[in-house]
Formats: structure tokens, sequence, C-alpha cells
């Protein structure tokens, strides 16, 4: 086994990433959860050689975690099959005093598999106090951050994040083989002498100068072992643990991406509710929603038109001028803070305001709204009817905007909502409302956020 540990050249990622994995886990997985240190992350991945941990096996583990003396890589790495177990047990030692595990997509492959092959060994896998799975967490806000895959290489594209390695894990399956064969190889020509060593063990191809791995694959009849060209072994090993090395320390670079999580899940601050008659030189009236927001998010949404995604599946809310809501997103920087303004277009209308209980409510006819009982039994029976659930409303008019959420959401429960009819499904709040209400515009941005997703 292989034991390979470097100091990290740069923890400040590994402590920017640990700061907003804390924030992350206790303000959406569980807010009694214990206040996390970044002796408590364990960042890893495995790779294996296959899909199923009843076929395949793990031989190569890498890992980030705080050392005694600041944070470090380590990689533990398998050189024949046999030594499997070894780092297994190395990497339950690590889990032991790092309870808190990071991962990309490891919830449906790597924690499962090595819990899998453990459990052949009789290993018992420390009880850790929860996971963080990158992929997971990001996966709402593929649309929003412009991603047409989930991948780990399409991520770290957006970031912008280097990396040197050009192999998959299915092509390093390949890899391994070859390194294990030629050590195989290497071994068998040590137990002979030079000049009695049987030529049929050497590749019957000779190596093109200049190609390059991919491009030169040899076979020999005689051992039944695939070689890559003359790569040595220390040339695949180098292939292997790259490739295992930049899958871990790219994970570092996503702490930003966590913060917009954090974001989203309503860490924010409503600075302002204000409705203008034509921002952009145009003749259509609009109302501008502007929060503070953190730097590492703000770059998300700057001068970015936003269209609600439960409006594309079937959710519409729909302006005075027949269209779906688009909403126009602007940054404004300045030294200590950033805040981003939401300008949507509000319209000026008369709606209803329906009431539930339209058993206690009496409609009047001529006035066309409905009145308590408390006050409609006093009146002349010719002027009012006992309401149906169709004609159980008052009338309002003034400014309204669109409600992002079906039935209104917790905004229900908070401020009047109205609609054009009883059957309609989009539901509208008064701009006076939220202008009145800081918790009820709170409510509101949440809304919008959560619709953007």
């Amino acid at each position: 086994m292989i034991t390979r540990t470097v100091e990290l050249s740069d923890d400040r990622l590994f402590y920017d990433f640990c700061g907003s994995a804390a924030s992350y886990l206790e303000r959406t997985v569980c807010e009694d959860a214990p206040s996390f240190s970044p002796q408590d992350f364990l960042f890893f991945d495995i790779e294996t050689t296959g899909l199923s941990p009843k076929e395949a096996y793990i031989y190569l583990i890498g890992c980030i975690y705080e050392s005694e003396n600041g944070p470090v890589m380590t990689q533990l790495f398998s050189e024949d099959p046999s030594e499997e177990e070894k780092i297994l047990s190395a990497f339950c030692d690590l889990l032991r005093s790092h309870g808190l595990l990071i991962h990309f997509n490891g919830s449906t492959f790597d924690v499962p598999f090595v819990k899998a092959r453990a459990g052949i060994y009789g290993i018992d896998v420390p009880l850790f106090w929860a996971g963080l799975d990158i992929y997971k967490v990001l996966k709402p806000y593929k649309e929003l951050l412009g991603l047409k895959s989930m991948r780990m290489k399409a991520v770290e594209q957006y970031l912008g994040t280097a990396r040197e390695d050009m192999y998959d894990g299915g092509e390093l399956i390949e890899v391994y083989i070859k390194y294990i064969s030629l050590k195989k190889l290497n071994r068998l020509k040590a137990s002979h002498d030079e000049n009695d060593f049987p030529a049929a063990f050497l590749p019957d191809e000779p190596v093109q100068p200049g190609a390059s791995h991919r491009q030169v694959s040899v076979f020999s009849d005689y051992t039944g072992l695939r070689l890559i060209g003359d790569c040595s072994c220390n040339e695949l090993l180098k292939i292997l643990l790259l490739h295992n090395y930049e899958d871990v320390i790219n994970m570092l670079s996503m702490g930003s991406l966590l913060d917009l999580a954090v974001f989203m899940s309503g860490n924010f601050v409503c600075s302002r509710f204000e409705t203008v008659s034509s921002p952009n030189g145009s003749d259509r009236p609009a109302a501008l929603l502007t929060i503070s927001v953190e730097k590492a998010v703000s770059g998300l949404f700057n001068d970015r038109i936003l269209t609600p995604a439960r409006q594309k599946k079937g959710f519409n809310a729909v302006s005075s001028g027949g269209d779906l809501y688009n909403i126009r997103a602007r940054i404004m920087r300045s030294d200590t803070t950033d805040e981003l303004t939401f300008a949507i277009e509000p319209f000026e209308a008369e709606l209803k305001l329906f009431f539930a209980d339209y058993r206690n409510y009496y409609y009047l006819v001529n006035e066309d709204y409905a009145i308590h009982k408390s006050i409609g039994m006093f009146m002349d029976r010719e002027r009012c009817v006992k309401c149906t659930a169709s004609n159980c409303y008052a009338r309002k008019s003034g400014m309204f905007l669109p409600v992002f959420e079906k039935k209104g959401g917790a905004l229900a429960e908070k401020a009047h909502l109205y609609r054009r009819s009883l059957q309609d499904k989009a539901f509208f709040i008064l701009a006076d409302d939220l202008a009145a209400d800081p918790q009820v515009l709170y409510l509101y941005v949440r809304q919008l956020l959560n619709a953007l997703v």
C-alpha cells in the first residue's frame, strides 16, 4: 500500500469551504446541529475497478482533512487487489477523528461502496454525524447557474477551476490494470537472469516516438498483459493519483456555490421595496425589490433576465400585456456589501379576494361583493342572497404583483391574495401590502427566489 500525504499549497479555500458548509448545514439541514469546526471535515473520493461493489473493488481513496500541521491531502493507494483491506482500514481511522464527510455525488456511489467493501472484510465503518453531498446541494440550481450538466468537470469549468487530468474514472480502470500488470511483469523480470528472460514477455509491437498514452497500447500474447507504450509504473501511478487528487482538491473551490444555497434558503435582508414608473425608459411601471447579498453569489444575478421555472412547468402568472413574467436582476456594488434588485412588472387592475367560509357570507347582487352574515342578516333579502364559493369575494383596485407559488404558499397565511376568478390558478398580491409589512416582503422574496430554480 502506498500512502501519499502532502500539505495544501493554499489552505484558504479549505477554511472558506468549511465555513460555508457549516453555515449551510446549520441553516438547511438541522437547526440544532452542533457547531462544526474545520477539524470535523473529511473530504473524500474513491476510485474503483467498476460500478458494483459485489464485483469490483476500491484501489484508491483520496482525503483532505485538518492535521496537526494544517490541512493536508492524503491518498491511500492499493498496489494490488489484496491491499484493499489496508486502505479501507486506514480510511476508517481517519473517519473516526473527522466525522463529517464531504463528497461529490458520494451519497449514491462512494459512501455505499465503501460500506459494502468494508463489510466484506468485517471492518466497522465509524458512525459519522452527517454527510454533505455537493452534487445534491447544487443540483436544484443547475438552470440558475446555466449548467448543461451536473458532472463534476462541468461545475469546475463553470468556476474556471483548472484541471491537468484528462481521464475519467472509467478510463482509469484500464490504466490501473496496466499498472498492476506492469508491476507483476517487473517482478517476473527480477526473478530471471537478464540473458535468460524470455523475449515473449515483452510487447511485440514497437512504440512509436512521440505517441501519447491514449494512442499507444501494445499487447503481449505470452503474458496476457496490455501495456501503455513504454510507460513506467511511476508514470502510470502519477496518472492515477493526479485524477483522484484533482477530484478531491477541486471540491474546495465549490464553497462559493454553497453560499448560493445558503442565500437561497433565506439568508438575506430585504433593504427596500418601491414602485417606479419607467426604470428603463419604457412606458411600463416596475416594482423594485432590493435585498443585501454576499459578494460570492452576486455575480450569478448581475444584469440577467430570469424566467421563473414554475411558469415553464405550467403554473403561469400572466402580466397585463399577456406575457409570462420575466424578472430583471441587477447588482449594485459597494465596498461593504452588494445589493441585488429584482425588477418585476406590476399591473393596475381590480381583482377579487375570495373568502373560504362562504356559508357565513351574503352576496350583494347590485354591489357585486360579499358581506358577513352578521351584517347581511339585517338587510333586504332582495338585495342579498346566500353566497356560493364563486361569488364570495371582496373587490380591490390597485397595483398587483404575481405570486410564484401555487395557492400562495406561506404568503396566504400572512397577507391577502387576489385572483381574477375562483378558477384562476394565478394569485396576486397588492404592492401596498408588500410595502407595509417587512415580514410579508421577506416571504415574497423567498418565494420569488425559490421559483427561479
